[in-house]
């Protein structure tokens, strides 16, 4: 085993704060290509992946018992009398070792946490890959029922200051992860700002650029961040062109949302607290860190609590909505809201649906389900994986011939598993 005692390494805290430290230092070095366009995007998801740290967590009830038969040293034993201690007294024992698999970074077992206070040592045991490791042993000549169940209640006593510390470490860990996710987006848009002014700059001084002694020329695409292109079609009641974002534009921005749900799905402990508008401002923050309007600025903007609009002159084009999933009436309604924002001819919506209950492919095949019911529904199109994303097409209620496009990606928080009351059942080592 790796360590004597649990959670009695270096801190933690310290640990985690120098992790965040090197990621801010990372975006603060990175070149003008890796954090313009697309490609900025890509490279500040591969940042937030290489320093995310997954929460420790105990799986107790599928820890497994083993034993041996060892030999004891009778010096070491309470209440043995050994008349000389100078040399070894081995006697018959037996080992009984408990395995308790985790989950999550093992290395915040052997950590001290924050706010930890000892009344005594720290729980003594190991950790062995994925598992933890805790050995009682007993001398041969003791081996009754009285003894076997002692030795269950030393180990219930260690599961439980186990599972306190556990808490702490996780505690600590994922308030790491919420100042990471935080800190290392403003950091990229800093550096990236920083150096799109510096080559503005330079580009108005007029003077060519000087190369680098020994560097090769490399035809390099660099632009700032993309705009969102919207296209003008006439509507079938008048002659007035209507704005509409196109296509491509809107499969981009949906799998910017996507990919942030999959973030939130990877990490329940950082998103499980956040509410309807904090998790907007967060796609907001992702959106506009990868596009931009016709004038600059930020294309997409909140309104009211949970809104996510893209507008084109005073026309809506993209509406998004987040939501917490609460039952079938509530995301009608949701819907409905969708429909009075979005007037125009083929405006495109999403509806991001926050879903917290244990069975989420009952709770999206309900919520397609409901979708289904709606009055305004004009058909449901094929989805390969409704739990990612499926998408329905409805008619404006004021003009059956303007269509408007929504599609519903859920992001899926697992919710915070409950310790069980009584002691870890235990089963037999394979």
């Amino acid at each position: 085993m790796e360590d004597r005692y649990l959670f009695s390494g270096n801190s933690l805290r310290d640990y985690l704060d120098e992790r965040l430290k090197q990621a801010l230092v990372k975006c603060a070095y990175l070149p003008l290509d890796q954090v313009s366009g697309a490609q900025g995007a890509l490279t500040q998801e591969e940042i937030l992946e290489e320093f995310t740290i997954e929460p420790p967590q105990l799986r107790e009830e599928k820890a497994t018992l083993d034993h041996e038969d060892v030999k004891l040293d009778a010096r070491y034993i309470p209440g043995r009398y050994v008349r000389d201690n100078s040399r070894a007294v081995l006697i018959d024992g037996t080992r009984f070792t408990f395995a308790v698999p985790i989950e999550g970074d093992a290395r915040a077992f052997g950590m001290r946490p924050a706010n930890r206070i000892w009344v005594s040592l720290p729980p003594a045991g190991g950790v062995m890959g994925q598992e933890l490791r805790a050995s009682f042993e007993l001398p041969a000549d003791t081996l009754d029922k009285e003894a076997i169940r002692g030795v269950k209640t030393q180990f219930d006593r260690w599961l439980q200051e186990v599972r306190d510390l556990a808490v702490l470490a996780r505690a600590d860990v994922e308030d790491y992860l919420g100042r990471l996710y935080a800190e290392v987006p403003v950091a990229f848009e800093r550096r990236r700002a920083k150096l799109e002014k510096d080559e503005e700059l330079a580009a108005s001084l007029g003077v060519p650029l000087r190369r680098r002694q020994g560097a090769e020329a490399v035809p390099v695409r660099i632009e700032r961040r993309r705009p969102v292109r919207t296209t003008h079609q006439p509507s079938s009641a008048s002659t007035v062109r209507e704005p509409a974002i196109s296509d491509q534009d809107y499969e981009e921005v949906l799998a910017v949302i996507t990919n942030l749900a999959r973030t939130a799905e990877r990490l329940p402990g950082t998103f499980r607290g956040l509410k309807e508008e904090s998790i907007r401002d967060l796609i907001l923050f992702y959106l506009n860190g990868t596009f931009e309007g016709r004038a600059g600025g930020e294309l997409f903007n909140g309104e009211g609590r949970t809104d996510i609009l893209v507008r084109e002159h005073d026309r809506n084009v993209f509406v998004g909505e987040c939501k917490i999933w609460a039952g079938a009436k509530s995301l009608l309604k949701a819907i409905d809201q969708l429909m009075g924002y979005l007037v125009w001819r083929d405006t495109k919506a999403a509806l991001i649906l926050v879903i917290h209950t244990k069975n989420t492919t009952a709770t999206i095949d309900r919520a397609c389900e409901s979708i289904k019911t709606h009055p305004l529904l004009l058909r449901a199109l094929a989805s390969d994986d409704a739990s990612v994303r499926s998408d329905y097409v409805f008619v404006n209620q004021h003009d059956p011939e303007r269509m408007i496009r929504l599609a519903l990606l859920p992001v899926i928080i697992s919710p915070k598993p409950v310790a069980p009351d009584g002691p870890a059942p235990v089963g037999r080592a394979p």
